[in-house]
């Protein structure tokens, strides 16, 4: 076999797609070799064409392929494979679910390519800095040359963006009719773009109160239930919301008291009343108990001493103490 007998149909070959291909009159498949070892396919429209598909990192670069026959020296052969070998379901790009919104695409090393990305939800045409978060969309990149012309596309990608929402800091203050809630809103994924995001929204409610409009900011929100029983217990929910729909597992709750109308603070005044007489009482008690308790003791370590000063004189004077009878011999 000599160079003269291998024919380059990669232009013209169907078989084997992205392939560098070439023909001979014999099986020359375990001939072909390359510096990363691809092996030769065979054609099954054609018995004499085999094809080597050059690696992603090959495009944009020479391939070269050596032909060994027998004890003859070997030849090479080199291709270009131009960018048009790119196979777009070799192309692996990857979302990352936050925003703004990024996809990283990978692509040859050795092309000068870019990738601009367009998206599509229910028919309409965004660009990709104008997604929203909780919404589907299917993206397709555009991947251009150095001539910012587009020379092929990626497959269809799905897109949804789900900020993580938290409602943090939570604060209440009260009257005897209303609760005033207030919070923080945090978010992993969208927290620099929340403050710009015009569809998100708050419902609050205290039990089975009605909802009321709440007050944004850039850092959370607030708002104020009223027309509540005065020192009833209350469970409060802020529900965050976006294009007026409920975002699941984002809720958060706190439990408040309203403060007493006017029949409850004059029976909270009476309580409270009778509860320090209560303490008063308790305390005069305890204080006459141990001063009779110590006024005890102490009586009864005076006569414990007294006696024993009188047997002491007794024994010195060498007169028997008071109370003592002489015993008379027997």
């Amino acid at each position: 076999m000599s160079q003269s007998d291998i024919k380059d149909v990669s232009s013209t070959s169907s078989c084997v797609p992205g392939s560098v291909c070439y023909w001979n009159e014999w099986d020359i498949s375990s001939s072909m070799s390359t510096s990363d070892h691809i092996p030769a396919q065979s054609c099954q429209s054609d018995n004499n064409t085999f094809c080597i598909k050059p690696g992603f990192n090959y495009i944009c670069s020479d391939l070269t392929t050596t032909f060994t026959s027998g004890n003859c020296s070997p030849f090479r052969l080199t291709k270009n494979i131009p960018v048009d070998f790119l196979n777009p379901s070799e192309i692996t790009p990857t979302f990352q679910p936050k925003l703004p919104a990024e996809i990283d695409t990978t692509l040859p090393s050795k092309c000068h390519l870019t990738t601009d990305y367009t998206c599509q939800e229910n028919g309409q045409i965004k660009e990709f800095s104008e997604l929203e978060p909780f919404t589907n969309y299917s993206c397709i990149g555009h991947i251009k040359d150095i001539n910012n012309d587009i020379i092929i596309n990626t497959i269809d990608i799905p897109v949804r963006i789900n900020c993580d929402l938290q409602i943090n800091n939570m604060k209440t203050s009260v009257t005897n009719t209303s609760i005033h809630l207030s919070w923080t809103t945090a978010s992993t994924n969208c927290q620099d773009v929340l403050p710009t995001l015009p569809k998100l929204s708050y419902d609050c409610s205290c039990s089975s109160a009605h909802k009321f409009l709440v007050n944004k900011d850039p850092a959370g929100g607030s708002c104020e239930i009223n027309g509540l029983e005065p020192w009833t217990d209350y469970t409060c929910t802020v529900q965050p919301k976006y294009n007026n729909n409920n975002l699941e597992g984002t809720s958060a709750e706190v439990k408040q008291k309203t403060g007493p109308g006017n029949n409850d603070k004059a029976v909270i005044g009476v309580l409270v009343f009778f509860t320090i007489i209560i303490i008063i009482i308790i305390i005069i008690t305890a204080v006459v108990v141990c001063r009779i308790y110590v006024l005890k003791r102490r009586k009864s370590r005076n006569d414990v001493n007294e006696d024993m000063m009188l047997e002491s004189t007794a024994i010195y004077v060498n007169a028997p103490p008071p109370g003592w009878r002489h015993r008379e011999a027997c």
